[in-house]
């Protein structure tokens, strides 16, 4: 323990000694949105923390902060040390908005181009995301303060974030995934975040694995683990796990009343559960000077000083990558602007989009975002002219000003008046308020809209059933002529203006399939009216919010001088053919955001077409958070294309400063790779890897995530990761490998073939020389080859493609003709380490190729392949005999895998030996050791593509043979020892979760230790081991027949069930009596009938319940469809749905089956999930109708309570009511 962490720990030690149990409540439990409870006792002050990453927005809307480039922007950078600079500047916002924990950096994975958060994420490159991140980390931690690194792990999507698993392999996770959050951990970050998601079917914020077997035991982390605002499920599942800070305060939580309520009476026993928790907190607490008596500031406005601007407008400029620049040499294209007149173009071109949506964004403080000013002050006030071009990229019209909005009455922008309605479509019209409050502000930073999410919907008015609600204000223009006005949202609205309706549709904001606190608001509905300057009209919002939650209302409006696109498009061209230059800004179809994933395309493309047809020296500024696509054709008419992402308050006057040529001019490289479509990436073939199946997304590309995919698929990006071109032009030479220390503690050589141990530190250096006129900076990457998909195939395997690993890079400026030595520095482990996931520990592979990069096109290839020799270690193989019990049709399949002996330097690893044999579920495979137990650790494991095969072993059972039969046997769980007539140790390569979620996953291996005992055994034949196939019935496989007692009445068969249908749902589901077992899906079941019914298809529920406890709930329910008693757990057996859980015990999980009347099954779900919420199991229900041909979001709105308060639906939508546990 460092003595930072080990002075903490004394002080938390101390405080926790005198803390009472609802004290120690108050400290893991969020009390406030921003905060916990602190001790007020002990006058100990509350935990404040602000979102982040691009800014410290702090806890009160209307305070300006520092608005920084976005995290993608700051991945293009290459520069740890502007970005250890940037992180010092929000350690220093944090504190100004009296705050103590910045929620960043962001360090998820770019996984794909859609990811809704791309923006705030570094990079596709775990290493690069890596380097970055600990700089950002130790900058924000050197002003005292914490960062808390997002969100652990594989939150890599915005669709179904709240429930969505991860579906994706420990070597995935290890070499990729969880890369950055290692980094950041052993930079000392103090707070971790996890993600919404689930992985491998656990929620993040109850993943044991996760939170305690590699954040803490493997990594040694001390900090606090706090979940995502409103991401828990559980108080038992998250304090195990280890979870310490639930936040916010909300209703349902459960690090407050349930936690109570779970230890009633047990005072005691609630402490010692909970001490664990409370001493991370206060520990991170005692990390920031936090003591009894200590005042925290008010918080307060950004200072905004010069020099902060100046640092923002260099890292702005910093991050533009140059993706082209004419077809020849640097200085052929139309950059550097030299002179004008220059046309700019675009809706962004006016004012740059500078952040994104969500958490992340900020009331920024005053910039440079106007393009066009920034450029008149270089090139001369009228040689820059402005022509909007395009309305195409505007998604959502701004709110009014606060100057241009008062209510009618009374104080603030509108005047809300509230009624009861009988039901959630009912409009207010002329109907008495109820209530009236004042609207106060349409803008907060975090969202924009005249409602969002409130309950109750007003102080004063706590409605116990639907309610709607009626705004009135007086709307006074600035200027004269057309305006639009427009309406978003969920529920139902109408606009009236001067007492004419001129909006009236139903919303289609799809909040409740996000999830979360974020939603798209949907389609947006606009209308044009002309207005005077200076005359007010009053306006009449109606609107009823509907049951879907968060619900949401956003109103629109602005000037629209312009009549058409076309209006627009003839401006345009009319500039920029009496240019010199036009400079063309595009942005994203909508803002990039959280609560959405995002378009692959830009915006404003036939604009591009149009004006490049009349200019040549056309510049196209990509005004973008993630990587997007470009038709090949418009690059040939671009002149210079270059991205400038949101580059945060300065945007405009570091994209000017590159486009003028000043300083160093464009010196960014691609964090992420930029595909020619969509289909060429990890996501291009089937719904699997995106958006998922059901409530799975599956990452089966394994560890060949971005370039690594491109590399290994042959496939030809439009622009490779690192991409990036400069004014200048750059020569290398006198690339060279040393060894700068070994184990041995001296320096190494240079010479051109060594061997290195794997701790040797090497040194890539080589000679940079700017061969240009212009000053520029280059960056040098260094890279590793590696083989095949699992990064443990030998070199040149057949069938294998090279793909490369990131070891380093280093960034140099160079003026004209100045010439430096680069270095970048690594371990030699580092180059061909991988994690087995036979043995689970990494390995380290002989030989590698190192490679030099530069913009990402490989310049040479320093071949050390034979010369770079690492230690490996080698298991012993032993041969295998197989004897099947074979069944029916082949539906399962497993080989077995062995490691040859040791190689040496001059013998390469001999090839893995492997059998086969193919059972279906249900049967058994044998392997025999005829010739006597082995002497040394064997493996026996799943064969199969190890990027993910098509089955797994779940549960097996090991059973050992001795003269005259059976001699002991029983199911295999995680850390069980076998004891009995013949000891071994047992232990499970998989936590229990995985293995009772990884159905078609082959990847589940067994390693066994034989014991001295059994080896003496003279007249054993030898050591069988009997693995039984338990996995889930999949497609296209018969429905194993069984026979049931019915709540009904009497027994049911599976013919029986059949019988008269098209199509069974048969679905298992937990007891009542435990966690997860709650009857919501019972009752969307049961209320979807009429949807399945129009589909030819019945509903059976199976559950491990008493046959009276099934008919008392079938009564109480009024259930339509039988429940079917599975005491035993035979039928979920057969099915694969019978798991057993350390605190429970022997339960059913949650899977569905669709049955064909022919007896096949035809769908599988098999990760709804034990422990699903009532959020997860309504999209559950909508998908089994979706499946079978029927509309899902009317089913949606079937299975909604119908008479539920407002309270009810909100717990419903953020899933926080739970049953009780």
């Amino acid at each position: 323990m460092s003595d930072t962490w080990a002075a903490a720990d004394a002080v938390a030690c101390d405080l926790l000694r005198q803390l009472t149990p609802d004290e120690i409540a108050g400290l893991i439990g969020g009390r406030g949105f921003w905060s916990n409870g602190g001790v007020p006792r002990l006058k100990l002050p509350a935990l404040q923390m602000t979102d982040g990453p691009s800014g410290a927005r702090g806890p009160l809307p209307g305070l300006a902060s520092a608005c920084v480039p976005c995290g993608a922007a700051l991945g293009a950078t290459w520069d740890p040390e502007l970005c250890r600079k940037i992180g010092a500047v929000l350690g220093q916002e944090t504190k100004v908005k009296g705050a103590h924990v910045l929620l960043g950096p962001t360090v998820n994975l770019q996984r794909h181009p859609l990811g809704g958060r791309n923006f705030e994420c570094f990079s596709e490159d775990p290493q690069l995301s890596a380097a970055l991140a600990v700089a950002y980390i130790e900058g924000v931690q050197e002003q005292g303060v914490a960062c808390c690194v997002k969100h652990l792990v594989a939150n890599d999507q915005e669709h179904r974030r709240s429930h969505i698993s991860a579906e994706v392999s420990e070597k995935a996770l290890r070499e990729v995934y969880l890369v950055p959050f290692e980094a950041a951990v052993q930079a000392g970050c103090m707070a971790v975040m996890t993600g919404y998601n689930r992985v491998n079917g656990i929620f993040c914020s109850e993943n044991r694995f996760l939170l305690q077997e590699i954040l803490r035991k493997e990594w040694g982390f001390r900090g606090c683990v706090m979940s995502d605002w409103t991401g828990t499920h559980s108080v038992w599942g998250s304090l195990e796990a280890g979870l310490d800070l639930e936040m916010p305060e909300a209703p349902g939580m459960f690090y407050k009343d349930r936690l109570s309520r779970l230890f009633h009476g047990d005072p005691d026993g609630r402490a010692e559960m909970t001490k664990p928790r409370a001493l991370a907190v206060l520990r991170v607490m005692a990390r920031l000077g936090l003591q009894p008596g200590m005042h925290t500031p008010a918080p307060a406005v950004s200072p905004n000083s010069p020099e902060l601007r100046e640092l923002l407008a260099i890292a702005a400029a910093e991050s533009v990558v140059l993706l082209k620049n004419g077809s020849g040499p640097p200085s052929g294209g139309p950059l550097p602007l030299s002179r004008g007149p220059v046309a700019v173009l675009g809706p962004s071109g006016r004012r740059l989009t500078t952040q994104g949506g969500g958490s992340a964004a900020v009331e920024e403080n005053l910039g440079s975002v106007n393009l066009v000013e920034a450029l008149r002050r270089r090139l001369g006030e009228h040689a820059v002219q402005y022509g909007r071009g395009t309305d195409a990229a505007t998604r959502l019209l701004p709110p009014p000003d606060p100057a241009e909005l008062r209510a009618v009455q009374g104080e603030g922008l509108l005047k809300a008046e509230f009624v009861e309605t009988s039901s959630w479509q009912q409009l207010p019209d002329d109907r008495p308020a109820a209530i009236s409050a004042a609207i106060r502000a349409l803008n907060f930073g975090f969202f924009t809209g005249i409602f969002y999410n409130q309950d109750p919907p007003s102080r004063k008015f706590r409605p116990r059933g639907p309610w709607a609600v009626r705004y009135r204000g007086q709307l006074t223009s600035r200027h004269t002529g057309r305006h639009q006005l427009s309406l978003a949202g969920t529920g139902r609205f109408r606009l009236f203006v001067r007492g004419q309706c001129l909006i009236d549709a139903v919303g289609d904001g799809e909040s409740l399939e996000m999830g979360g606190f974020l939603g798209d608001l949907g389609t947006e509905h606009r209308t044009e009216l002309e207005l005077s300057g200076g005359e007010g009209v009053e306006v009449c919002v109606l609107w009823a919010p509907g049951p879907i939650r968060p619900s949401r209302l956003h109103l629109g409006f602005r000037q629209k001088p312009w009549a058409s696109e076309a209006e627009l498009q003839a401006e345009a061209v009319k500039l920029a053919r009496a240019a010199e230059t036009a400079v063309v800004v595009l942005g994203s179809p909508g803002q990039d955001s959280e609560g959405r994933d995002q378009s692959f395309e830009v915006c404003g493309l036939e604009l591009v077409r149009a004006v490049a047809a009349v200019q040549p020296r056309t510049v196209v500024c990509l005004n973008v958070g993630s990587a997007k696509q470009l038709p090949p054709e418009l690059l040939k008419l671009a002149g210079a294309v270059l991205v400038c992402w949101l580059g945060g308050q300065e945007a405009a006057e570091g994209l000017a400063r590159v486009l003028c040529g000043e300083g160093w001019g464009p010196s960014g490289r691609l964090p992420a790779t930029w595909p020619y479509k969509l289909e060429d990436t990890v996501i291009g073939k089937g719904l699997q890897r995106y958006p998922g199946v059901g409530t799975q997304v599956f990452y089966s590309e394994g560890v060949l995530l971005g370039h690594r995919w491109f590399q290994s698929q042959g496939i030809s990006p439009q622009f490779c990761f690192g991409h990036g071109l400069a004014y200048t032009s750059f020569e290398y030479s006198d690339a060279e490998l040393r060894e700068l220390r070994g184990p041995g503690g001296g320096p190494g050589g240079g010479a051109a073939l060594r061997t290195f141990e794997p701790e040797a530190e090497l040194e890539l250096v080589a000679r940079i020389r700017n061969s240009g006129a212009r000053a520029g900076k280059e960056v040098l990457q260094v890279f590793a080859e590696r083989f095949d998909g699992s990064g443990d195939g030998a070199r040149g395997a057949r069938g294998a493609r090279p793909w490369r690993l990131l070891l380093g890079f280093t960034k140099v400026a160079l003026h004209p003709g100045e010439a430096q030595v680069a270095a970048v520095k690594f371990l030699a482990r580092e180059a061909t380490r991988h994690w087995c996931e036979i043995k689970r520990t990494w390995v380290v592979e002989p030989c590698c190729d190192v490679l030099i990069a530069s913009s990402g096109e490989e310049q040479w290839t320093i071949t050390v392949y034979g010369s770079i020799t690492l230690l490996l270690l080698f298991i012993p193989f032993r041969s295998l005999e197989l004897d099947a019990k074979v069944g029916a049709p082949a539906a399962f399949a497993s080989g077995f895998n062995g490691l040859g002996p040791p190689a040496t330097a001059e013998e390469p690893p001999k090839a893995k030996e492997s059998k086969e044999v193919t059972l279906k579920i249900g049967d058994s495979f044998v392997a025999r050791f005829p010739s006597g137990i082995p002497s040394d650790d064997f493996y026996i494991g799943g064969g199969g593509d190890m990027m993910g095969g098509t089955q797994s072993l779940n549960s097996p059972k090991v059973t050992y043979i001795k003269p005259g039969g059976i001699a002991y046997g029983q199911g295999v769980r995680v850390g069980d020892e076998v004891t009995g007539a013949q000891k071994a140790d047992v232990n499970v390569l998989f936590s229990e979760g995985q293995l009772r979620r990884m159905e078609n996953v082959d990847k589940v291996l067994k390693k066994i230790s034989a014991s001295s005992e059994i080896k003496g055994a003279e007249s054993s034949p030898g050591l069988i081991i009997e693995f039984r196939a338990r996995g889930t019935v999949q497609p296209g496989e018969p429905a194993p027949d069984f026979k049931l007692p019915a709540s009904t009445g009497g027994e049911l068969s599976l013919k029986e069930l059949l019988e008269g249908n098209e199509y069974l749902v048969m679905f298992f589901r937990p007891s009542s009596r435990f966690r997860g077992g709650g009857l919501d899906e019972v009752k969307y079941f049961n209320r979807a009938q009429k949807a399945l019914a129009e589909r030819g298809a019945t509903v059976v529920g199976i559950q491990r319940e008493p046959l009276k406890a099934l008919q008392t709930q079938s009564k109480g329910l009024d259930l339509n469809f039988p429940l079917l008693c599975d005491v035993k757990g035979e039928v979920a057996k057969l099915y694969g749905a019978y798991i057993e859980l350390e605190e429970q015990g022997p339960n059913t999980d949650r899977k569905t089956f669709i049955i064909g009347k022919d007896g096949f099954v035809k769908t599988a779900f098999v990760a709804v999930g034990y422990d699903a919420d009532k959020f997860a199991l309504q999209n559950h229900v909508a998908d089994v109708v979706r499946v079978l041909g029927g509309d899902p979001k009317k089913a949606k709105e079937d299975i909604q309570p119908k008479s539920k308060t407002v309270g009810d639906m909100l717990d419903i939508a953020f899933g926080v009511k739970k049953p009780k546990l």
